[in-house]
């Protein structure tokens, strides 16, 4: 059985483990074994839609790791993969787990102040949309996956359904690098490998670490593909007698 990298299913068990714990107290004990004395209650209900969040988050890490791993691609006779890259993961399990800190501040309001709920709401409400883009994107990113070989540049990306696309090395008409202020300071980086312009095939290749090394790789099997191909040329020439 392939596996996702980055260990999706245990990151994901981390991440749902506050949701778990959170939703059975609210749902089971907030009323006996209260945080702070005169405390507001959180309807039960409340706590079991959190716990089932968090179990939901698990299992999709269990699915994520376990049946949508993307495969190696099938090369074919003479090919050969040269570098195999998958986007940032640390980048997205921070942003994940930044959103701890917002979702404190909304229990301790709900909690500990006497603000209006729409306060509390809305703090738990941006933390909730932080902590879910942050888990997306890290799945998306173990799910994807780039290939350099020596005859095509390609990425595959696996979830529900497979999707794969490539650009062969002599149909490349560019490769380009982009970094923004923020993936300067973290070491990341964008390539883009073109086939053509305007709407001509391309491969985007986005957020991985030592996005420079890896353009350099293309472009050096861009240019052992143009040299095979020029010996082929001067081999099948038939020489001319005078």
């Amino acid at each position: 059985m392939t596996m996702a990298g980055g260990l999706p299913a245990v990151w994901s068990g981390l991440l749902a483990l506050p949701f778990v714990v959170t939703g059975s107290y609210v749902a089971v004990f907030q009323t006996q074994y209260p945080i702070a004395d005169g405390q507001a209650t959180a309807p039960p209900v409340a706590g079991v839609i959190l716990a089932a969040f968090g179990l939901f988050v698990f299992g999709l890490g269990l699915y994520v790791q376990y049946v949508t791993a993307p495969s190696a691609p099938t090369v074919r006779q003479g090919e050969r993969v040269v570098d195999e890259r998958v986007p940032a993961l640390r980048n997205a399990l921070s942003k994940a787990f930044a959103s701890f800190p917002v979702l404190g501040v909304g229990i301790y309001l709900l909690y500990f102040t006497e603000l209006q709920y729409v306060y509390p709401i809305v703090a738990l409400a941006a933390g909730l949309y932080l902590f879910s883009t942050g888990c997306y994107t890290f799945w998306q990113n173990t799910l994807t996956k780039y290939y350099v070989t020596n005859r095509r540049v390609l990425v595959e990306y696996r979830f529900i359904s497979l999707v794969r696309n490539e650009v062969p090395h002599a149909k490349v008409r560019g490769v380009e690098e982009r970094r923004t202020f923020w993936g300067s300071m973290l070491g990341i980086g964008y390539v883009v490998v073109r086939s053509g312009h305007g709407s001509g095939l391309a491969v985007s290749i986005g957020g991985i670490y030592d996005s420079d090394e890896f353009a350099d790789t293309i472009r050096a099997q861009l240019g052992s593909h143009t040299n095979e191909a020029t010996d082929s040329v001067e081999t099948d020439a038939i020489p001319v007698r005078s």
